[in-house]
């Protein structure tokens, strides 16, 4: 799928590869695949047609799918089963470079042409060459699998086109994984950290030497214009400032600063300015705040043993029960009482 030319005030755009790629595997497991595509805000017809689809739906129904499915490790299966060759010119571009050193470049420069949302960035230190991830225009903590996803899928390229069985030098995560993160820790062979500072794949810098066993110069130079030329219609996008100061938030709360003041030096504007631009959008600081503690505490009573202080805690509430008191005002019922139905 080749993405084209989108209005500047349109939401970010994606390839609909990694939402039909989750409804089969609801379809598979006899789940309703349709249902939860709705639920996401997307249209079941995004199953059956090679369109684009918004990148903030995408990313939502990836993670309802993993509740569904009951995979934590979602986003990891799907990027071992795909068919690369379903990104279309992007994976012949990444797999006709020279050495491992230009794959990864051109990875970073060129994936948002394959999820506008999607934004790669090459970062070197001593040593190390790292892929950091971020997903513009759309909330970070409703995006764990399709971040999951991309890390895995580009180690998965980086060894089928060495064909050696490359080991990260880290890896890491700014979500908190809540289930066995075993399975991934064996594929990359390395123990993720979760909780970081960003989104991260890391490799020793020696590897950028490594030759591609598929190199082709001659296709490689036609599809980096060709890419270039996407670039240059407006492939990329800035994302909407809600979704901004929401992946600013969530690292945030545990450490007790989660306020207006913190996210607004975090973005580089006054509290004034990022009051007013966030009016513009019909959107509060206070209401991001309401619903990133509303999504985080469901997930944490649902699907954790976590003590209810420790959850309290990591909301940025310093007194469990002001914690009790909001999640009964979000569910209409006590954290005691959606544990007990979950376990049934």
């Amino acid at each position: 799928m080749i993405l084209v030319d989108a209005p500047a005030a349109a939401p970010p755009m994606t390839d609909g590869t990694l939402t039909r790629l989750a409804a089969r595997r609801l379809a598979d497991a006899g789940l309703p695949a349709r249902a939860l595509l709705r639920q996401a805000g997307l249209s079941p017809a995004a199953i059956e047609h090679p369109d684009l689809v918004p990148a903030a739906q995408q990313a939502g129904f990836l993670d309802l799918a993993a509740q569904a499915l009951g995979d934590d490790l979602l986003g990891l299966h799907l990027a071992l089963a795909a068919d690369g060759r379903e990104f279309g010119p992007f994976h012949y571009l990444v797999a006709s470079c020279a050495d491992l050193g230009e794959a990864l470049a051109k990875q970073a420069r060129y994936l948002p042409t394959v999820n506008r949302g999607l934004v790669c960035t090459l970062e070197r230190a001593p040593g190390l060459v790292a892929l950091d991830f971020a997903l513009e225009g759309v909330e970070r903590h409703r995006s764990n699998q399709e971040i999951a996803f991309w890390v895995a899928y580009l180690l998965r390229q980086a060894r089928q086109f060495t064909t050696l069985e490359l080991i990260p030098a880290r890896v890491a995560f700014l979500h908190e994984h809540l289930g066995d993160s075993a399975g991934m820790t064996a594929y990359l062979r390395r123990e993720p950290v979760f909780r970081a500072e960003r989104d991260s794949l890391a490799f020793d810098d020696q590897v950028c030497a490594l030759p591609l066993m598929t190199a082709d110069p001659y296709l490689n130079d036609f599809l980096t214009r060709f890419h270039e030329d996407l670039l240059g219609h407006g492939v990329s996008s800035s994302g909407a400032l809600a979704s901004r100061v929401a992946n600013a938030l969530t690292p945030l709360l545990a450490h007790g600063h989660a306020d207006v003041t913190s996210v607004a030096s975090a973005l580089g504007m006054s509290t004034r300015t990022l009051g007013r631009r966030l009016a513009e959008e019909g959107i509060s600081f206070r209401s991001i705040l309401e619903q990133i503690r509303a999504d985080l505490a469901l997930r944490y009573v649902r699907d954790t043993t976590m003590p209810i202080s420790q959850i309290a805690w990591r909301l940025g509430y310093r007194d469990p029960s002001a914690f009790i008191v909001a999640f009964k005002r979000w569910t209409g019922k006590p954290p005691s009482a959606v544990r007990r139905e979950r376990r049934g």
